[in-house]
């Protein structure tokens, strides 16, 4: 298996894992928030469900300037609906599993940046970008929300496995 092939199959699992969580988000309980400085759970669902944006801009480009001229390159999503969380999540997954249909081993090693307003505040390869940026910062944030959904009183889904919520098998 190419290392273009793992890391596919690795973007996939973690797709259908994260469109789990994200499916479990209670609307109800969208501006509910854990402590005055977290974000509410709508914020962090919709945080989540933007994070695969990143596979797209790590490969289309070499850099990715987050605030070029002081201005954010793109609006947070604040959903007011799961549906809104979904179509965003699928949106931005889809375009980022296209490009990687694409990817070939010699663009993983070629460089990437993150900039901040013209200055460069990250710069890893493409690979180590794909991880950092995109699947240890979805894990990272699905973490907290599975989270959020146990202190809501809601059903966490299984993802590497059952989870406590699950039932057992008989």
């Amino acid at each position: 298996m190419s290392i273009c092939d793992f890391i596919r199959e690795e973007v996939e699992h973690e797709m259908v894992s994260t469109r789990k969580v994200l499916a479990a988000c209670p609307e109800e309980k969208l501006t509910w928030q854990p402590h005055q400085k977290s974000m509410t759970l709508g914020r962090l669902a919709g945080h989540v469900a933007e994070i695969p944006r990143w596979v797209s801009k790590i490969l289309e480009a070499e850099s990715f300037d987050i605030m070029p001229g002081g201005t954010r390159a793109f609006q947070p999503l604040n959903p007011t609906t799961r549906e809104e969380i979904l179509h965003a999540f699928e949106e931005h997954a889809a375009k980022g599993k296209a490009l990687l249909s694409q990817l070939t081993e010699d663009q993983l090693s070629h460089s990437w940046s993150l900039l901040f307003n013209g200055k460069s505040v990250l710069t890893k390869s493409r690979y180590g970008a794909l991880h950092f940026l995109a699947m240890n910062h979805m894990i990272h944030h699905r973490a907290q929300l599975t989270v959020y959904l146990r202190l809501c009183g809601v059903p966490v889904p299984g993802l590497y496995g059952p989870s406590a919520d699950d039932k057992s098998p008989s």
